[in-house]
């Protein structure tokens, strides 16, 4: 991205530049674009061989001046700097910079491709209680049916108190037309009619 990086600031080499009159001048258009209310914050600076660089000084990532190389296909950040002159110190050191971030970069790659190699390159066996984890899927499958079955057959055999009551007064009008009636089928009213109306009582 840097190419050669062979910079000029202001039309001048960077070596042949003079740091403190060259930070007045860039600061004297920040200032003056400030005054005039024009909203401007990036300001170009000089060049490369390959392309236009520039100041951000109201970078949202960050509360200092931002030097920034503009390409035909890309926009890098290459330093930072409460001032501008502080920013254009830093430039001589950039190429070296940037190379050792390219290198850990390169290392990171490397590293990642060597990884995925080794694990497609990796047998991994089969889980060891899988067998006893599908028994164990199919019992409990098998536990629930029987339990299901069960309360199921409940329902059906499990008698309502109301209904048993109802039939017992039947019975009771037919015997006392007939004036034959049982004790124990008194007995059995009595006990229905107390579930009866216990079931009917008003939950308070």
């Amino acid at each position: 991205t840097l190419g050669e990086f062979k910079v000029k600031i202001l039309g001048q080499p960077l070596n042949d530049m003079n740091i403190e009159a060259t930070a007045k001048v860039i600061n004297s258009q920040i200032n003056k674009a400030k005054k005039g209310k024009t909203r401007q914050t990036v300001f170009d600076i000089g060049t490369t061989d390959n392309g236009q660089l520039r100041v951000d000084t109201a970078n949202p990532n960050t509360n200092k001046n931002v030097l920034i190389l503009k390409t035909n296909t890309d926009e890098v950040a290459l330093q930072t700097s409460h001032n501008i002159r502080g920013l254009l110190e830093k430039i001589p050191s950039i190429p070296a910079l940037y190379q050792t971030e390219s290198n850990k970069l390169d290392g990171y790659i490397k590293f990642e491709k060597n990884r995925i190699e080794s694990l497609q390159n990796t047998t991994i066996g089969e889980f060891p209680h899988k067998q006893e984890l599908i028994d164990g899927k199919l019992r409990l499958k098998e536990v629930e049916s029987i339990i299901a079955s069960e309360t199921s057959k409940e329902e059906e055999t499990q008698t309502d108190p109301i209904l048993e009551w109802d039939f017992m007064i039947d019975k009771l009008d037919s015997s006392s037309a007939n004036n034959s009636v049982h004790e124990d089928l008194l007995k059995e009213l009595n006990e229905l009619n107390e579930s009866k109306a216990a079931i009917l009582e008003p939950v308070m």
